[in-house]
Parts: structure tokens; C-alpha cells; sequence
């Protein structure tokens, strides 16, 4: 029997599955920080622009809220809050 084997995706193509249409210039500034926890929290706020794109919100709008959003630690609301989650 042949063993089953999974190629690994890189990490530039598990970017690439998980955001359709992400630009190469894009995955190269993500994967340039060599921090996981910065890559995490742009992941994040690609799932969040998604988020709101599918519920209809305009790209521009979503560029002000992310634009507008004050970075600190504790906040509360944030873009969760926006969506009614």
C-alpha cells in the first residue's frame, strides 16, 4: 500500500487559499514580518474585512473603519462590535 502523503502548503500558498485573490506584492509584505503574532492579527483583520464585505459594506468604508480604528490592547467593540457580533 502506498502511504498516504500530504504536501505541505507554503506559507505563501496557505495565504493564498485562505484569501482568494490576495496579491503577490501582499503576501510578500505579510511574510516578511517575522513575527507569527503580527501575521496572526493581519490575518485577522483580512477575515474581518471579508466579514464585511460579504454583508455588503463598500471597500472604501471598510478601508476608513480599519483606518480609524485605535490599536490598543483592551479596546473593546473594535470591528467585531461594527458587525453585531
Amino acid at each position: 500500500k502506498l502511504a498516504h502523503i500530504q504536501r505541505k502548503l507554503s506559507p505563501a500558498d496557505e495565504l493564498k487559499a485562505e484569501f482568494p485573490g490576495i496579491s503577490d506584492d501582499l503576501i510578500k509584505n505579510i511574510l516578511a514580518d517575522k513575527n507569527p503574532q503580527r501575521i496572526a492579527e493581519v490575518k485577522a483583520s483580512l477575515r474581518e474585512a471579508l466579514k464585511m464585505q460579504e454583508k455588503g459594506m463598500p471597500a472604501d468604508e471598510i478601508i476608513d473603519i480599519f483606518k480609524n480604528m485605535k490599536r490598543t490592547k483592551n479596546a473593546s467593540g473594535g470591528v467585531a462590535g461594527m458587525l453585531g457580533e
